[in-house]
């Protein structure tokens, strides 16, 4: 309930040679945290956070 899993395979493919985000970045987290991990991501103003129909999944996009 702590932790923030996200699948090997997003991080491998998620992110260029030079090191930016090409594809979403799913996030799974504890339902109950995800409105305080939603608002510490969108603090850094280094992505878009969106809310899937899944409760407590967070899609990550970078903000180019």
């Amino acid at each position: 309930s702590d932790f923030i899993c996200i699948y090997q395979s997003d991080i491998e493919k998620g992110f260029d040679d030079k090191g930016n985000q090409i594809i979403p970045i799913l996030m799974l987290t504890n339902p109950k945290k995800t409105p305080s991990i939603i608002e510490v991501i969108r603090n850094t103003s280094l992505f878009v956070v969106e809310e899937t129909e899944i409760e407590g999944n967070i899609v990550l996009k970078s903000i180019h």
